[in-house]
């Protein structure tokens, strides 16, 4: 069972570099945003799901986002949020752990990626450190319109997802490589197209036995600016 769930991890993380390639605190801190500009997207699963258990097929993922916002706040901010509508309970591996995105300028000719691996690819010793380890900051963290303390949480391996149990995470994109002078440098001003992928995969005992789905989001614009309403 260990090396099918191992296997199933490596699976999805490649499934995610190829889509990639191919194209503490426990409080909300998030900056405020032009609601006018607000836009929500459908994750889209890229294979078939068709042979999976009803359980891991009852997740549903919205991307919300506004297409207009400040440099003040201090990047792009944006919310994963994972719905789930099965009949019985189920045990998922932690999808923060496998959040990756693409942010590219305008004319998708240079790209603004932080470049840090997916946390199961991480060597490490001790915790997970929220502000450190991911491509992008943790602002904040809901379970069914409650936060929770983001430490704790992203040090949690699996999650145990009941009927209609929705969490939700607050992510900022503020950093990226510049690849000239190998540095990490601020999201400058501009007009970007954003990408978004994630796994969900089973970590339970299921009768289907370990299961994974890989979901993207994509063909984001967004416009980052001194001011929101300008």
């Amino acid at each position: 069972m260990k090396t099918t769930v191992q296997t199933l991890l490596l699976v999805s993380i490649l499934q995610m570099a190829q889509s990639i390639s191919a194209k503490d605190s426990d409080q909300i801190k998030c900056p405020k945003t032009n609601e006018s500009h607000m836009k929500t997207i459908s994750f889209f699963d890229l294979k078939s799901i068709d042979h999976l258990g009803k359980d891991i097929a009852a997740f549903s993922a919205m991307l919300n986002i506004a297409e207009v916002q400040a440099v003040s706040n201090g990047g792009i901010n944006l919310e994963l949020s994972l719905r789930y509508e099965g009949t019985d309970s189920i045990e998922i591996h932690n999808p923060l752990y496998f959040v990756q995105y693409i942010l590219a300028g305008s004319d998708k000719t240079q790209l603004f990626n932080n470049t840090k691996p997916p946390i199961p690819l991480i060597n490490r010793q001790g915790p997970i450190d929220p502000n450190i380890d991911f491509s992008f900051n943790i602002l904040g963290i809901q379970k069914n319109g409650e936060n929770q303390n983001i430490h704790e949480q992203v040090n949690v391996p699996t999650l145990t997802f009941n009927k209609s149990d929705r969490q939700s995470y607050f992510l900022q994109i503020s950093k990226y490589l510049n690849q000239r002078t190998r540095q990490p440098e601020d999201i400058p001003e501009g007009i970007y197209q954003l990408e978004v992928i994630f796994s969900i995969i089973n970590a339970g005992k299921g009768a289907n036995g370990p299961q994974s789905r890989t979901l993207k989001a994509q063909d984001i614009s967004i416009r980052l600016q001194k001011e929101s309403g300008n």
